[in-house]
């Protein structure tokens, strides 16, 4: 399965210590070859991970920390200021988007995320 994801909001890189709203939206294609979105909500469990030394943070549609859109196949998400705060300034953490349908997992986006130092600290 081929799929494209791309940030479905500008807010792509979070102020440590303030909430942060975002997502990713996901296409893929169809039988004839057009672009649809991704059927998220058929998936078994749809799971982001953010990763950094010293720290995970697992998020998960099944505890209501993910909301899964099939209209626009998106995935989005609310990390709490406590959550932000915890993050390492810089590229320093790491995100997993990943899908398991029928007991196979597939990881649809991996990226680094930008933890910005608020300008008032």
């Amino acid at each position: 399965m081929t799929v494209r994801y791309h940030f479905d909001a500008e807010d792509t890189a979070p102020w440590r210590g303030s909430s942060w709203a975002t997502g990713l939206g996901f296409d893929t294609l169809d039988g004839h070859g057009d672009t649809v979105p991704l059927a998220l909500t058929l998936a078994d469990a749809v799971t982001l991970t953010l990763s950094w030394r010293g720290g995970t943070l697992v998020l998960t549609a099944a505890a209501g920390r993910l909301t899964l859109d099939d209209a626009t196949g998106s995935v989005r998400w609310t990390l709490t200021p406590a959550e932000t705060a915890a993050l390492p300034p810089g590229l320093l953490t790491a995100y997993q988007i990943e899908m398991r349908v029928d007991a196979v997992e597939t990881t649809l986006a991996s990226g680094q995320i930008l933890a910005q130092e608020p300008l008032n600290a």
